[in-house]
């Protein structure tokens, strides 16, 4: 087992590495039924609430590529981090049998394409009219080389990060419990049923939404199909 347990803000002591690590080594032992994990835990804490945000990525690393993840706020980076697990080994009650039916899947059955993922800056258009403006204001006193540098670096501050993934295929009740473990809102797969890339999220009714893009992934092995 690999964890890297890393710190903003916080020296991490030899004490809450300790409980970092057997903690993860008992959920993996108890709800995984594998030593074979890697995983990270970054710890911050915002100096002007005095509170620690803890997240927590946990890889299993056989075929399934199982991936849990979870994060939690607390006064306390003890609390933070045991708030986080708690909600992690709740998914995993939630999903135990299909995490276990879904390890048992030989490797060839599995099948996913790279993509890539993109963090855009939120904050990136709220002057936008303002920055046209100054531009047309001044126009004059740029020549054609300035504003092709002026609209680069603008373009470069759009995407804040990129990252290459996986898009695997799966059924829906597989991407559901995927979205869960991952801890995130939403969800890209391609559709096990009819090999077309979906896409599901939850409403704010606690039920989940699957959206259907009709745009159909391939398999090279009629199997997947």
């Amino acid at each position: 087992m690999k964890i890297i347990i890393s710190g903003k803000n916080i020296d991490i002591g030899v004490s809450l590495r300790e409980h970092i690590n057997n903690s993860i080594l008992k959920l993996s032992e108890q709800h995984l039924a594998s030593a074979n994990i890697s995983g990270a835990v970054s710890i911050e804490k915002d100096k002007k609430k005095n509170t620690y945000f803890v997240a927590i990525l946990v890889n299993v690393n056989d075929h399934s590529k199982v991936v849990i993840r979870g994060n939690n706020t607390n006064i306390d980076p003890y609390h933070a981090f045991d708030e986080a697990m708690i909600k992690m080994i709740k998914q995993l009650k939630k999903h135990k049998e299909r995490i276990q039916c879904h390890r048992r899947i030989h490797n060839h059955d599995l099948m996913s394409i790279d993509i890539k993922k993109y963090v855009v800056n939120s904050g990136y258009f709220d002057d936008e009219e303002d920055i046209d403006d100054d531009i047309d204001d001044e126009k004059d006193q740029y020549d054609e080389k300035d504003q092709y540098d002026e609209k680069e670096e603008k373009s470069k501050s759009l995407v804040i990060s990129e990252e290459n993934i996986k898009m695997s295929k799966l059924t829906l009740h597989d991407a559901i419990m995927r979205m869960d473990l991952l801890n995130v809102p939403a969800f890209v797969f391609i559709n096990k049923f009819n090999s077309h890339i979906s896409v599901i999220y939850y409403r704010k009714d606690g039920n989940v939404s699957c959206i259907d893009t009709q745009t159909s992934i391939e398999s090279p092995d009629e199997s997947y199909t």
